[in-house]
Protein backbone atom coordinates (compact mmCIF):
# COMPACT_ATOMS: atom_id res chain seq x y z
CA UNK A 1 0.00 0.00 0.00
CA UNK A 2 1.25 3.61 -1.19
CA UNK A 3 -0.58 5.38 1.56
CA UNK A 4 1.14 6.30 5.15
CA UNK A 5 -1.73 8.64 6.83
CA UNK A 6 -5.18 8.41 6.21
CA UNK A 7 -7.35 11.53 7.52
CA UNK A 8 -10.89 11.72 7.96
CA UNK A 9 -13.46 14.59 8.93
CA UNK A 10 -15.89 13.29 12.27
CA UNK A 11 -19.57 14.88 11.89
CA UNK A 12 -20.99 13.06 8.71
CA UNK A 13 -17.89 11.20 8.03
CA UNK A 14 -16.70 8.87 11.16
CA UNK A 15 -19.50 9.49 12.94
CA UNK A 16 -23.15 7.88 12.24
CA UNK A 17 -26.28 9.76 12.26
CA UNK A 18 -26.47 9.06 15.68
CA UNK A 19 -22.96 10.50 16.51
CA UNK A 20 -20.99 7.26 17.18
CA UNK A 21 -17.93 5.59 15.35
CA UNK A 22 -19.32 2.44 14.36
CA UNK A 23 -17.88 -0.87 15.10
CA UNK A 24 -16.57 -1.05 11.50
CA UNK A 25 -14.83 2.13 11.31
CA UNK A 26 -13.28 1.40 14.90
CA UNK A 27 -11.75 -1.65 13.65
CA UNK A 28 -10.54 -0.45 10.62
CA UNK A 29 -9.04 2.81 12.17
CA UNK A 30 -7.27 -0.08 14.44
CA UNK A 31 -5.83 -1.84 11.37
CA UNK A 32 -4.02 1.01 10.14
CA UNK A 33 -2.42 0.97 13.47
CA UNK A 34 -1.26 -2.45 12.94
CA UNK A 35 -0.30 -1.85 9.58
CA UNK A 36 1.81 1.14 10.61
CA UNK A 37 -0.08 3.47 8.90
CA UNK A 38 -0.99 6.96 10.54
CA UNK A 39 -4.44 7.95 11.49
CA UNK A 40 -5.62 11.61 11.80
CA UNK A 41 -9.10 12.82 13.18
CA UNK A 42 -9.45 16.56 10.93
CA UNK A 43 -12.43 18.76 12.39
CA UNK A 44 -14.57 22.07 12.83
CA UNK A 45 -14.46 21.30 16.59
CA UNK A 46 -11.81 22.92 18.89
CA UNK A 47 -9.78 20.53 20.66
CA UNK A 48 -11.64 18.81 23.57
CA UNK A 49 -14.66 18.02 21.80
CA UNK A 50 -12.69 16.22 19.06
CA UNK A 51 -10.31 14.64 21.33
CA UNK A 52 -13.37 12.68 23.59
CA UNK A 53 -14.22 11.13 20.72
CA UNK A 54 -10.90 9.57 19.63
CA UNK A 55 -10.15 8.84 23.91
CA UNK A 56 -13.82 7.65 24.50
CA UNK A 57 -13.36 5.13 21.23
CA UNK A 58 -9.98 4.02 21.34
CA UNK A 59 -8.88 5.84 18.50
CA UNK A 60 -4.79 6.16 18.15
CA UNK A 61 -4.68 9.14 16.16
CA UNK A 62 -3.59 12.79 15.82
CA UNK A 63 -6.23 15.16 16.03
CA UNK A 64 -5.92 18.20 13.21
CA UNK A 65 -9.14 20.47 14.83
CA UNK A 66 -10.93 23.87 14.89
CA UNK A 67 -10.28 24.45 11.04
CA UNK A 68 -6.44 23.49 11.05
CA UNK A 69 -5.71 26.03 13.83
CA UNK A 70 -4.77 23.43 16.43
CA UNK A 71 -2.55 20.25 15.82
CA UNK A 72 -2.20 17.63 18.86
CA UNK A 73 -1.14 14.06 18.99
CA UNK A 74 -3.75 12.06 21.25
CA UNK A 75 -1.72 9.32 22.22
CA UNK A 76 0.23 11.57 24.65
CA UNK A 77 -2.12 14.77 24.86
CA UNK A 78 0.18 16.86 23.61
CA UNK A 79 -0.52 20.19 21.34
CA UNK A 80 2.01 20.09 18.64
CA UNK A 81 1.06 23.24 17.16
CA UNK A 82 -1.36 26.30 17.16
CA UNK A 83 -2.24 29.71 14.98
CA UNK A 84 -4.98 31.26 16.98
CA UNK A 85 -6.55 34.66 15.18
CA UNK A 86 -5.34 37.91 16.21
CA UNK A 87 -7.19 40.27 18.37
CA UNK A 88 -8.21 42.68 16.67
CA UNK A 89 -9.31 40.63 13.85
CA UNK A 90 -11.55 39.00 16.39
CA UNK A 91 -12.93 42.25 17.35
CA UNK A 92 -13.88 42.78 13.70
CA UNK A 93 -15.27 39.80 13.30
CA UNK A 94 -17.52 40.18 16.20
CA UNK A 95 -18.52 43.73 14.71
CA UNK A 96 -19.86 42.24 11.88
CA UNK A 97 -21.48 39.33 13.82
CA UNK A 98 -23.37 41.65 16.36
CA UNK A 99 -24.18 44.28 13.64
CA UNK A 100 -26.18 41.56 11.86
CA UNK A 101 -27.69 39.51 15.36
CA UNK A 102 -25.83 35.96 14.93
CA UNK A 103 -24.54 33.54 17.01
CA UNK A 104 -20.96 33.76 17.63
CA UNK A 105 -18.87 30.94 18.96
CA UNK A 106 -15.34 31.34 20.30
CA UNK A 107 -13.45 28.39 19.80
CA UNK A 108 -10.59 27.61 22.40
CA UNK A 109 -8.41 24.29 23.14
CA UNK A 110 -11.04 23.75 26.22
CA UNK A 111 -14.58 24.76 24.84
CA UNK A 112 -17.02 27.61 23.08
CA UNK A 113 -17.58 31.04 24.48
CA UNK A 114 -20.87 32.01 22.81
CA UNK A 115 -22.74 35.50 22.37
CA UNK A 116 -27.07 35.05 21.75
CA UNK A 117 -26.82 31.12 21.31
CA UNK A 118 -30.48 29.92 20.85
CA UNK A 119 -29.23 26.98 23.42
CA UNK A 120 -29.07 24.22 20.26
CA UNK A 121 -25.59 24.28 20.64
CA UNK A 122 -25.64 23.77 23.90
CA UNK A 123 -27.69 20.50 24.20
CA UNK A 124 -25.34 19.16 21.89
CA UNK A 125 -22.45 19.69 23.73
CA UNK A 126 -24.23 18.58 26.92
CA UNK A 127 -24.87 15.51 25.45
CA UNK A 128 -21.61 15.32 24.42
CA UNK A 129 -20.46 16.04 27.82
CA UNK A 130 -22.64 13.23 29.08
CA UNK A 131 -21.97 10.51 26.56
CA UNK A 132 -17.81 10.30 26.41
CA UNK A 133 -16.98 12.51 29.81
CA UNK A 134 -17.21 9.90 31.91
CA UNK A 135 -15.08 7.79 29.88
CA UNK A 136 -12.45 10.14 28.64
CA UNK A 137 -11.95 12.24 32.09
CA UNK A 138 -12.70 15.60 30.06
CA UNK A 139 -15.46 17.68 29.29
CA UNK A 140 -15.90 20.86 27.34
CA UNK A 141 -16.12 24.06 28.45
CA UNK A 142 -19.16 26.04 27.71
CA UNK A 143 -20.11 29.54 28.48
CA UNK A 144 -22.75 32.16 27.32
CA UNK A 145 -21.76 35.78 28.00
CA UNK A 146 -23.72 38.81 27.27
CA UNK A 147 -19.73 40.35 27.53
CA UNK A 148 -18.32 37.51 25.58
CA UNK A 149 -15.46 39.87 24.43
CA UNK A 150 -13.70 40.16 27.57
CA UNK A 151 -12.71 36.91 26.76
CA UNK A 152 -10.77 37.85 23.87
CA UNK A 153 -8.04 38.94 25.55
CA UNK A 154 -8.27 35.82 27.99
CA UNK A 155 -8.31 33.18 25.62
CA UNK A 156 -6.36 31.79 22.62
CA UNK A 157 -9.33 31.98 20.11
CA UNK A 158 -8.30 29.35 17.57
CA UNK A 159 -11.77 29.50 15.30
CA UNK A 160 -14.82 31.93 15.86
CA UNK A 161 -17.84 30.77 14.62
CA UNK A 162 -21.08 32.51 12.79
CA UNK A 163 -24.61 31.57 12.33
CA UNK A 164 -26.80 34.24 10.66
CA UNK A 165 -30.59 33.98 10.86
CA UNK A 166 -31.29 34.60 6.77
CA UNK A 167 -30.27 34.16 3.42
CA UNK A 168 -30.45 37.71 2.83
CA UNK A 169 -28.52 38.63 6.52
CA UNK A 170 -26.02 35.79 5.33
CA UNK A 171 -25.42 37.26 2.23
CA UNK A 172 -24.25 40.37 3.64
CA UNK A 173 -22.11 38.72 7.13
CA UNK A 174 -20.05 36.93 3.96
CA UNK A 175 -19.60 39.92 1.98
CA UNK A 176 -18.54 41.67 5.10
CA UNK A 177 -16.38 39.01 6.66
CA UNK A 178 -14.31 38.64 2.89
CA UNK A 179 -13.56 42.17 3.46
CA UNK A 180 -11.34 41.57 6.06
CA UNK A 181 -7.62 41.16 5.34
CA UNK A 182 -5.58 38.04 6.53
CA UNK A 183 -8.27 35.27 7.31
CA UNK A 184 -9.60 32.11 6.06
CA UNK A 185 -13.20 31.80 5.64
CA UNK A 186 -15.50 28.42 5.22
CA UNK A 187 -19.12 26.95 5.63
CA UNK A 188 -19.95 23.28 7.53
CA UNK A 189 -23.48 24.09 7.23
CA UNK A 190 -26.15 26.54 5.88
CA UNK A 191 -25.97 29.97 7.11
CA UNK A 192 -22.64 29.22 9.13
CA UNK A 193 -19.32 30.86 8.65
CA UNK A 194 -16.06 29.43 10.45
CA UNK A 195 -13.12 31.73 10.30
CA UNK A 196 -9.34 31.15 10.94
CA UNK A 197 -6.20 32.91 10.53
CA UNK A 198 -4.94 33.07 6.56
CA UNK A 199 -4.39 29.95 5.19
CA UNK A 200 -5.18 28.17 7.85
CA UNK A 201 -7.62 25.50 7.00
CA UNK A 202 -7.30 21.24 7.65
CA UNK A 203 -5.51 21.01 4.87
CA UNK A 204 -2.97 23.48 6.61
CA UNK A 205 -3.22 21.23 9.62
CA UNK A 206 -2.50 18.11 7.55
CA UNK A 207 0.59 19.65 5.55
CA UNK A 208 2.13 20.63 8.81
CA UNK A 209 1.61 17.15 9.76
CA UNK A 210 3.40 15.76 6.75
CA UNK A 211 6.36 18.20 7.18
CA UNK A 212 7.13 16.79 10.53
CA UNK A 213 6.59 13.41 9.46
CA UNK A 214 8.14 13.35 6.19
CA UNK A 215 5.75 12.54 3.90
CA UNK A 216 4.48 13.36 0.61
CA UNK A 217 1.04 14.11 -0.60
CA UNK A 218 0.71 10.91 -2.70
CA UNK A 219 0.62 9.21 0.55
CA UNK A 220 -2.36 10.57 2.31
CA UNK A 221 -5.64 10.17 1.72
CA UNK A 222 -8.72 12.62 2.98
CA UNK A 223 -11.82 11.95 3.69
CA UNK A 224 -14.94 14.27 3.97
CA UNK A 225 -18.43 15.48 3.87
CA UNK A 226 -18.78 19.50 3.69
CA UNK A 227 -17.55 22.46 2.41
CA UNK A 228 -14.24 22.63 5.52
CA UNK A 229 -13.18 19.48 3.84
CA UNK A 230 -12.84 21.20 -0.02
CA UNK A 231 -8.99 21.97 0.49
CA UNK A 232 -7.98 18.80 1.72
CA UNK A 233 -10.12 16.42 -0.34
CA UNK A 234 -9.04 18.29 -3.18
CA UNK A 235 -5.36 18.53 -2.76
CA UNK A 236 -4.80 14.92 -1.14
CA UNK A 237 -3.22 12.50 -2.63
CA UNK A 238 -6.45 10.83 -2.79
CA UNK A 239 -9.22 13.08 -2.39
CA UNK A 240 -12.42 11.00 -0.70
CA UNK A 241 -15.98 12.45 -0.37
CA UNK A 242 -18.85 10.66 1.73
CA UNK A 243 -21.94 9.37 -0.57
CA UNK A 244 -23.83 11.91 2.00
CA UNK A 245 -21.75 14.76 1.30
CA UNK A 246 -21.97 17.99 -0.22
CA UNK A 247 -21.98 18.01 -4.38
CA UNK A 248 -19.90 20.51 -4.67
CA UNK A 249 -17.28 18.25 -2.15
CA UNK A 250 -17.72 15.52 -4.48
CA UNK A 251 -17.09 17.07 -7.84
CA UNK A 252 -13.66 17.89 -6.19
CA UNK A 253 -13.18 14.35 -4.70
CA UNK A 254 -11.50 11.39 -6.75
CA UNK A 255 -13.44 8.96 -5.12
CA UNK A 256 -16.65 8.49 -3.44
CA UNK A 257 -17.48 6.22 -0.40
CA UNK A 258 -19.97 4.69 1.57
CA UNK A 259 -22.78 7.32 3.57
CA UNK A 260 -21.34 7.63 7.29
CA UNK A 261 -24.11 5.42 8.66
CA UNK A 262 -23.13 2.60 6.14
CA UNK A 263 -18.93 3.14 8.07
CA UNK A 264 -17.87 5.06 5.16
CA UNK A 265 -15.07 5.45 6.46
CA UNK A 266 -13.85 1.56 7.14
CA UNK A 267 -14.93 0.82 3.77
CA UNK A 268 -12.38 3.40 2.08
CA UNK A 269 -9.45 2.05 4.56
CA UNK A 270 -10.47 -1.00 3.14
CA UNK A 271 -10.19 -0.53 -0.17
CA UNK A 272 -6.90 1.33 0.57
CA UNK A 273 -5.15 -1.65 2.63
CA UNK A 274 -6.36 -4.32 -0.28
CA UNK A 275 -4.47 -2.30 -2.68
CA UNK A 276 -8.13 -1.50 -4.88
CA UNK A 277 -7.39 2.09 -4.65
Amino acid sequence: MRYRLICSDIDGTLVNSEGQVTKANQKAILRLKEEGIMFAICSGRMYYAASMIGLYYGIPSHVICSNGAVIANLENDQILHEVNLSSEKIHKICDIGDKYNCVIGLNTIRGVIFRGSDGIEDVLYKKANEMYGPATGRTMMIKQASQYRKYIEQEKIAKISLWASSDDDYEKVCQEINRINGITSTTAMKWNLEITEEDVTKWHGIKWLMEKYGLQKEEVVCIGDTMNDYEMVKNAGLGVAMANGDSRLKEAAAYITETNDNSGVAALIEMCLEGKI
